[in-house]
């Protein structure tokens, strides 16, 4: 026991201790600080400008609504291929694939023959050449794919709504316009096993191209009326609305608190 407080004393004299909880803080206003009472205000009718386009967590969903909010799923597979096909195209343009092992964002670069086989699924995926994919059209992919907006394929009407050029996210086309948008040629199970392939290529943990990735950017579809209301009652019944916040502060926090100790233990050793 003496030992344990020992050790606690000397760290808590270190700076670098003091400087791991400026950098918890820190996090905490950054991330987090307001989430719940944006939520309730939200509730209530507030319109706040930086709240994203979901519905109210905490308002009873109304079937009188246009919108119930957005869910994660396998709904739609020709948006999903929609939306990591063009993120692909664009890291390999690039030659640098975005990962996040331990949670931090890590460029990839990939050799020759690696970026060679890249090509060889692009092409396989959409049916076109490599000068084809070098030459593509403006509007080849939808304005909006998922997470990813491009504001360059939109347009505003006369009363100010943004319209995309080609129409859905979906990837569905009319026919003499399959050679003008992006339409998979291979199928959604063979597009997930080129994805596998793509995320053993680039060798790191937290590409666009895992399962969980791919989902969580493009797998996106709206919620009915009855999900909503299971989600509502979720939140209020089972959660009791705590809980869901509870988790989402271990999100935020919960990064810094598992890494930055090590610096602490290390400096202190």
């Amino acid at each position: 026991m003496k030992l344990y407080l020992s050790e606690c004393k000397q760290l808590v004299a270190s700076i670098i201790y003091y400087l791991f909880i400026v950098i918890l803080v820190f996090s905490w206003f950054w991330n987090f600080r307001g989430v719940t009472k944006t939520e309730i205000n939200r509730a209530k009718g507030a319109a706040l400008a930086d709240i994203g386009f979901e519905r109210p967590l905490l308002l009873k969903p109304s079937k009188g609504e246009d919108y119930f909010g957005s869910k994660v799923s396998e709904d739609d597979p020709a948006a999903i291929m929609t939306g990591v096909t063009r993120a692909l195209l664009s890291e390999y343009e690039k030659n640098s694939y975005a990962t996040y092992p331990l949670g931090y964002y890590k460029a990839i670069t990939l050799n020759d023959d690696e970026q060679n086989r890249v090509l060889e699924i692009l092409c396989e995926i959409t049916g076109l050449s490599e000068g084809q994919l070098k030459d593509l059209p403006e509007d080849y992919f939808p304005a909006v794919t998922g997470t990813i907006i491009s504001f360059d394929a939109m347009s505003v009407d006369e009363k100010g709504n943004l319209n995309t050029v080609m129409g859905d996210s979906t990837g569905t086309i009319r026919e003499k316009d399959k050679c003008k948008h992006f339409s998979s040629q291979v199928t959604y199970e063979d597009f997930k096993e080129l994805m596998q392939e793509i995320e053993t290529i680039i060798g790191e943990k937290g590409s666009l191209y895992s399962p969980e990735m791919m989902l969580t950017y493009f797998g996106m579809s709206e919620m009915t009326y009855e999900e909503a209301c299971e989600e509502y009652k979720q939140t209020i019944n089972q959660d009791k609305v705590t809980n869901g916040f509870a988790r989402l502060f271990c999100d935020y926090m919960g990064l810094e608190l598992g890494l930055y100790p090590i610096f602490l233990v290390v400096a202190n050793g």
